[in-house]
């Protein structure tokens, strides 16, 4: 039984074993079935795509022109490109392409930094549209026979490194297979970005640079790229661009565009005498060097020639480019400043000192890799807790310096806007040569490099505590000079005509105009017989005569015979003391432009009685007595006629006062030549600023030949000089009594401000801001150009109805819009409203306009804004500068002028060729200024040659980036 037990499960155990066996076998051969079954469906998968792919070729081969293919799978960029019959539509943003393909229709945004959503949302988005058939596409409007790129200027156009990382360098990589015979057509489009890069546009393409945004032509090309070629950040991939350009090839490409000279930097020993130059990059914001002195001071005990230069975004890249290009080393802190690598000569050398924060690797990406990538030497320098300015702002064991990662992780930004580096300086002992000092080999990825720029960086840092210690007096200051400054102010002009300054203005005019100089004699001799003395000009000349020869009128002009005040010749009785007067004369009459009385004390008013009277004591029986006219243009009997003349005298005999004041009075008029803009500006407001303001809103203004509409007009300008209501002298019957007077208005030149003669310095800027704080103008100054980053250039083209009209305004318009303007028409007149006219002026960068007094209106640019005059034919440059040119630089800001040829005048459709008009002009000007202003002024159109202007409108450009 136990034996027969035994076997049966002996038995059940081999049945059991071999199931067991069998259950395990099953199983690997099913997961075995599985991984074949999966590599089958792999390969059928393969087989599968493979045969769509065939057929796709299949198709591509049957259609009648190349597949537009749009790569949507590069991480940095979206790029389209096309050939056949494609038609660019611009303001609708869609190419078309007369194709036939399964897929019919893309859309992309031209702009290499595709996985930034903060930079794309601000670039415009382009279609690609398939149709079957040419007549189902929009009709070619203009046909062109080269390449087109499309791409677009938004992202972080501004910012210097993305500049040159998401468009100059992508631009490169797909436009230079081309050489320069491509059009790009720009959506987004930023005219100053194009100026600013000029240099390196016009290398790429020989055609017009097209807004794609404001052209609403069909535009039919053979080939487009849409979108830029973009691999890593200022570097070019030869395996992935066209023709198997690199970065080196970049970078001669570039030095070749600012036609920079060194295309390989200095080699030590080879030329005696010669030191190599150091660049430091200065900062002005964050991550700056705060002991540059040091620096300085320790390179030039190396033998290094220092150059220190703030890498500012508005700079003249010409010249900043020249002047990394000078230099064999470029040392900078991380930052967009070190992106001028691109200019400095085959082997320089680049140091980046890395801020704290664990920002080696974002550092060498940047600034590290593309220097390399471009023959040049690289080194990197990190610095420590003691060297960063976060130390003064964090304890030691804060994680922002013990573990600056997790800031890094958590507050990417942390360290670099708020740190500032200082290098620390130690001791280099020993001497030798400077080959020796400077022994730097090209970068590779070995670690002994880093060992060898701890080495170099120590030796520097050495030499610094040495001179520090034993030579302090070695310190040299760095030059700078690469900010473009402002012109100084001109001098002044003897002449005083305005232009526009209506029939009456005749007389100071030509004398400006002829350059001539002609002295005028003032008898001062006293005439002890008279005891009152008017200041008025003597004249043979008839005031009403406009139409005779002003030449003999300025001959027949003498000034006043002049005598201060009345000397009392009585004998003296026995006893009496001879009162001599303490005080100066109450008018000053030296000027030539105006006539001003000052007074301090008891001073009464009388309207009724055109006096104004300084009160005395009773025993002063000497009465001085003097006639002026309160209105600035002295010698113009013609101007004057119309300004009513006061009596201002020193009494002891006066009206008794019916209304006192407290404050100050300035007394004027508004007769003249008012209601002509620049005669408004130049005879009454500039003067009134330069006479009220010094008060500072505590003085009372007192006007004669008041009219209404004319206050009206300059409300708020007279409410910015005075707290008070106007006193109109000539309609109040009072008696006013002041405790100090002025009577007339300070002048220098027309539109001009002397500093040196006004009061507390002012300037015509001063004037300028007064004005745009007046009418509550919202831009005080363009700064620089990144005020235009995120829009479009505003330019204001002054409009006449007139003489001197622009005939071709609208293809003017056009021209200047297509260069990326904005452009406002506005007619400028004397009825025109102040404040609307200065909000208009005041949004606008450039203004235009033809010589005229429209332009008076640029007191409300903002500083640094430009004005661009058009000087119509006639040898009228001179008088043009004076009224407008001069004053626009004194007012801070950029000018321009454009003087018309003969093709470009109306005149050439009255006289012929031969005509002293055109021959001998100035014949004119010496005929007297009313035939000169009738013939060249009053009677002459412009139409611009719009070509020659668009050349103009270019400089206005640099002018607003410099």
């Amino acid at each position: 039984m136990a034996s027969s037990g035994k076997a049966s499960r002996l038995s059940h155990m081999r049945k059991c074993g071999m199931n067991c066996g069998g259950n395990s076998r099953r199983i690997v051969t099913q997961k075995l079935g599985l991984l074949l079954l999966t590599a089958c469906c792999i390969i059928l998968l393969r087989y599968s795509f493979s045969l769509s792919e065939c057929s796709r070729r299949a198709i591509r081969e049957l259609e009648p022109h190349g597949d537009p293919i749009c790569d949507l799978d590069n991480p940095r960029t979206d790029f389209c490109e096309m050939d056949g019959d494609v038609r660019v539509v611009g303001k609708s943003s869609v190419v078309v392409v007369t194709h036939r393909h399964p897929r019919n229709a893309w859309r992309v945004k031209p702009y290499a930094r595709k996985a930034d959503p903060t930079a794309m949302a601000n670039v415009k988005e382009v279609s690609v549209r398939l149709t079957g058939s040419a007549e189902a596409a929009p009709a070619c409007a203009i046909n062109h026979t080269v390449p087109a790129v499309v791409f677009a200027h938004g992202g972080y156009m501004g910012n210097y490194f993305h500049d040159f990382a998401d468009l100059i360098v992508p631009l490169f990589a797909t436009a230079r297979q081309f050489h320069g015979e491509v059009q790009f057509l720009i959506a987004d489009y930023k005219i100053w970005w194009l100026f600013k890069y000029r240099n390196i546009v016009e290398k790429l393409t020989r055609y017009e640079i097209i807004d794609l945004d404001k052209k609403d032509r069909v535009l039919c090309y053979p080939h487009v790229l849409i979108g830029l070629h973009s691999h890593d950040d200022l570097k070019v991939d030869s395996a992935r661009t066209p023709n198997g350009y690199s970065t080196a090839d970049y970078t001669k490409f570039i030095r070749m565009a600012y036609s920079l000279k060194r295309e390989s930097a200095i080699r030590m020993g080879e030329q005696a005498g010669e030191k190599p130059r150091l660049l430091l990059i200065a900062r002005k914001g964050t991550r700056k060097f705060t002991n540059v002195k040091e620096i300085v001071r320790m390179a030039e005990e190396l033998s290094y020639e220092v150059v220190v230069a703030d890498a500012k975004f508005e700079a003249n890249v010409s010249e900043y480019a020249a002047t990394v290009n000078s230099c064999d080393v470029m040392l900078g802190v991380h930052g967009s400043g070190l992106t001028n690598f691109f200019f400095l000569p085959t082997n320089a050398v680049v140091i980046q000192v890395v801020p704290l924060g664990n920002l080696e690797g974002m550092a060498k990406y940047d600034y590290g890799d593309p220097p390399m990538a471009a023959e040049l030497h690289y080194l990197q320098y990190t610095i420590s807790q003691e060297e960063s300015t976060l130390s003064e702002q964090y304890p030691r064991d804060d994680p922002v310096q013990t573990c600056p990662e997790e800031g890094s992780r958590s507050a990417p930004v942390m360290a670099m806007p708020v740190a500032s580096i200082a290098v620390v300086r130690s001791h280099q002992p020993g001497g030798g040569t400077m080959a020796s000092k400077l022994r730097l080999t090209r970068n590779a990825n070995q670690p002994r490099r880093f060992r060898f720029v701890l080495l170099i960086l120590g030796c520097l840092v050495v030499t610094v505590t040495f001179l520090v210690v034993s030579k302090p007096q070695a310190l040299v200051l760095p030059k700078l000079g690469f900010t473009p400054s402002l012109p100084p102010p001109p001098s002044d002009h003897d002449a005083v005509n305005g232009d526009d300054h209506g029939t009456q203005g005749a007389a100071h005019s030509e004398e400006s105009l002829q350059g001539e100089k002609k002295e005028m004699v003032v008898d001062a001799t006293p005439k002890e017989d008279t005891s009152l003395h008017e200041l008025t000009e003597e004249s043979g000349a008839r005031a009403d005569d406009l139409n005779s020869n002003q030449d003999e009128t300025r001959e027949r002009l003498t000034l006043p015979t002049v005598s201060n005040y009345t000397i009392d010749d009585r004998p003296q009785a026995a006893g009496e003391k001879s009162q001599a007067p303490k005080r100066k004369p109450l008018c000053d009459v030296s000027d030539r432009r105006a006539d001003i009385c000052e007074m301090d004390g008891d001073i009464r008013i009388s309207g009724s009685s055109s006096s104004v009277v300084l009160m005395e004591s009773p025993r002063t029986e000497e009465t001085e007595i003097w006639h002026v006219h309160p209105y600035p243009r002295k010698g113009d009997e013609a101007c004057l006629k119309g300004v009513r003349k006061l009596e201002v005298k020193a009494s002891s005999e006066a009206s008794p006062c019916t209304v006192n004041h407290d404050a100050p009075a300035v007394v004027f008029s508004t007769g003249g030549y008012t209601g002509n803009l620049f005669h408004d500006y130049s005879d009454l407001l500039v003067p009134l600023f330069l006479t009220a303001r010094p008060f500072d809103g505590e003085v009372k203004l007192v006007v004669t030949d008041s009219k209404s509409w004319w206050i009206t007009k300059y409300l708020l300008v007279l409410q910015k000089l005075s707290k008070y209501p106007v006193i109109d002298l000539d309609m109040d019957k009072e008696v006013h009594c002041f405790k100090q007077v002025t009577v007339g208005l300070r002048a220098h030149n027309e539109f001009h401000i002397d500093p040196e003669r006004s009061p507390n310095g002012y300037t015509m800027i001063d004037f300028a801001k007064f004005m745009r704080s007046a009418f509550s103008s919202e831009r005080e100054a363009l700064l620089n150009i990144e005020d235009l980053a995120a829009r479009k250039p505003r330019l204001l083209i002054v409009g006449r109805k007139q003489s001197r009209v622009l005939t071709n305004t609208k293809e003017i318009v056009e021209m200047a819009e297509e260069l990326g303007f904005e452009v406002v028409v506005e007619e400028a007149d004397a009825g025109s409203d102040l404040a609307r006219v200065g909000r208009t002026v005041n949004s606008c960068d450039v203004m235009v306009g033809v010589h005229g007094t429209g332009l008076t209106n640029s007191v409300f640019l903002p500083m640094n804004a430009i004005l661009i005059q058009i000087v119509p034919w006639g040898r009228l440059e001179s008088k043009a500068m004076q009224d407008y040119g001069n004053p626009a630089k004194e007012m801070g800001l950029g000018y321009l002028e454009y003087s018309i040829a003969i093709e470009e005048s109306s005149l050439r459709e009255k006289y012929p060729r031969d005509h002293p008009v055109f021959t001998d002009p100035l014949s004119f000007h010496s005929r007297g200024y009313h035939v000169m202003r009738a013939t060249f002024m009053d009677d002459q159109n412009v139409k611009l040659d719009v070509r020659k202007f668009k050349e103009v409108l270019w400089k206005a450009l640099e002018h607003l980036i410099q």
